[in-house]
């Protein structure tokens, strides 16, 4: 598959790399529509400390189901999808209060893991929400941004 990486600031490659394989509680997503978000322009300029180069940048995107690992219920290949970028351990404190953002073993696509600015990217199917055909694959990019403000408001 092709994916844009940041090689180093300023300085980014499309190269082909090998398509991601999920793992049994992942979804492998065909990425039709990828936002960019400050982290990412600020990772380009070599100014984001948690996100170093090469990597493949990217976490607001939406996309369609490709294949879905072997512990994956409620979701069928082909499916519309947005999803929260986040990789947590799930079993700590902070997630079993679903404050994921505190969870010690936090990664998120993009930032540690490689990211939506590629042809295909995976995800925790419990992460990944269906999308209705109505919406736009552009305007559901936006969808983690916009859960991010109305977070921030509560």
């Amino acid at each position: 598959m092709k994916a844009s990486i940041l090689k180093k600031p300023f300085e980014i490659a499309i190269e082909e790399v090998p398509t991601p394989v999920p793992k049994p509680d992942e979804l492998l997503i065909q990425v039709k529509a990828s936002a960019i978000c400050g982290s990412d322009i600020k990772a380009y300029e070599g100014k984001h400390p948690l996100i170093r180069p090469p990597i493949i940048l990217g976490h607001e995107f939406s996309g369609v189901i490709v294949k879905k690992g072997s512990q994956v219920n409620g979701f069928r290949v082909g499916e519309r999808v947005v999803v929260e970028p986040s990789f947590v351990c799930g079993q700590c404190f902070f997630c079993q209060r679903m404050e994921y953002y505190l969870c010690g073993k936090l990664e998120q696509l993009g930032h540690q893991l490689p990211g939506s600015f590629a042809e295909y990217t995976v995800a925790k199917a419990r992460f990944a929400y269906l999308l209705p055909n109505s919406t736009p694959f552009e305007k559901a990019a936006l969808t983690q941004p916009l859960a991010i403000s109305i977070h921030a408001t509560q």
